[in-house]
């Protein structure tokens, strides 16, 4: 019975979903916290090339009722001392949050608009071709709002998301996957010469 015990308790040391409730962007409140894990790819072969990386970035909404503030933080390592954390105000309105100071975000950073809309009306239905997302007329960029039935990367799949995309660049594309309450991945490309590598966050779910 005691060897059960112990078992029992190291397997809810060893798991990494979050206990608290998740960010949830119609209805912040102060003390949800998010879990994200990183991975990586190459865009010739995303399946063969996809791994998961020794990163989980925590998202945390902190602050006060009347002043929100999202702050993201690295979970400790023992080989690694991580990156400071970084904070940023979250002002909710009535179609959804705006993020003014995304900058220094790991996960909004490359989102021109700082308007994140919840329940919006799709723009278009998007189809994915390998690691980027396109339309029906095109590659899918700017400011656009879509629809996307299904996301694959390796181990990484969503279905039944909206999506929103960076403004064109020309060393990175990415994208933004949500739902009205999650924010579920974000998804970057880097162009690297005749390469494109992925690096991305998955959300953890409870």
């Amino acid at each position: 019975m005691l060897g059960l015990i112990c078992l029992a308790a190291c397997q809810q040391d060893d798991d990494p979903r979050p206990t608290t409730e998740q960010v949830n962007f119609s209805n912040l409140k102060v003390g949800q916290k998010s879990l994200y894990r990183a991975y990586k790819a190459n865009c010739n072969d995303m399946n063969g090339t996809f791994e998961w990386t020794e990163n989980t970035l925590t998202l945390e909404v902190v602050g006060s009722a009347s002043n929100l503030v999202l702050r993201e933080s690295f979970m400790e390592s023992p080989d690694v001392t991580p990156p400071l954390p970084v904070e940023y105000p979250v002002i909710k309105i009535e179609s959804g949050i705006l993020l003014p100071q995304r900058q220094a975000s790991r996960l909004f950073y490359f989102y021109a608009n700082d308007t994140l809309r919840l329940n919006p009306s799709h723009d278009i239905t998007l189809q994915q071709d390998a690691c980027f997302l396109t339309s029906e007329s095109g590659v899918f960029v700017g400011n656009d709002i879509g629809y996307l039935p299904l996301f694959e990367v390796g181990d990484v799949k969503v279905a039944g998301k909206t999506v929103v995309s960076c403004e064109p660049l020309i060393e990175l594309d990415g994208y933004l996957i949500h739902d009205d309450e999650k924010l579920q991945v974000s998804h970057v490309v880097d162009f690297l010469g005749l390469q494109s590598a992925i690096r991305g966050w998955h959300l953890i779910e409870n």
